[in-house]
């Protein structure tokens, strides 16, 4: 891709540095989809795998907010079959050992790379459906609770701003913070 083809809103290129830092706004880079579609870019979702090709050995999968986006060169792309939870594999190449086995399988040259083949000879330890399910769950409840806690984040911070303007609904903000205390067992105010 061409950087003078980047659109401010279009597909989603995932690159390696967004399996290592984020899917932030600020590290995202797209193109228009139609000019995905005449370059036949393939097009991965939320139950592709995408391990980077190059540099330290890295997994990820897309964040909810991006149901769908291509890869750079720099991405493989394994999409999973009906019978495996995604967050659980996942979870499973976020582990130390499937870190070491995916190291073990990089070509050490300038730039460290791992190719299709290398990664295809990586063991996964594949539990029942029901314990995949089961540990699947923990991945996606910490994604619901940082995307919650990133919305009451922006929320304290937009109250903040309505306060010091003198537009809070103060009582509205109250009833807020006791419904949050009781549920955190936080300070009730």
């Amino acid at each position: 891709m061409l950087e003078e083809e980047y659109v401010n809103d279009g597909l989603v290129i995932v690159r390696p540095v967004n399996l290592t830092t984020s899917f932030d706004k600020t590290n995202l880079v797209t193109i228009p989809r139609d000019v995905a579609q005449s370059k036949g870019l393939k097009k991965v979702t939320q139950k592709t795998l995408l391990f980077a090709r190059v540099g330290d050995p890295a997994v990820g999968t897309l964040p909810d907010e991006i149901p769908e986006a291509t890869i750079s060169p720099n991405i493989i792309a394994a999409e999973i079959g009906a019978e495996s939870d995604i967050d659980y594999l996942f979870a499973y190449f976020s582990t130390s050992i499937a870190f070491t086995l995916m190291n073990a399988a990089v070509k050490k040259v300038t730039q460290p790379t791992v190719g299709v083949e290398e990664l295809a000879e990586v063991e996964v330890a594949s539990p029942d459906e029901h314990l995949q399910t089961a540990i699947g769950n923990k991945v996606r409840a910490f994604r619901f609770l940082t995307h919650r806690a990133k919305q009451l984040w922006n929320n304290a911070i937009d109250d903040v701003d309505r306060l010091i303007e003198g537009t809070l609904d103060q009582v509205a903000c109250l009833e807020e913070g006791r419904k949050l205390a009781e549920e955190f067992g936080l300070d009730v105010p």
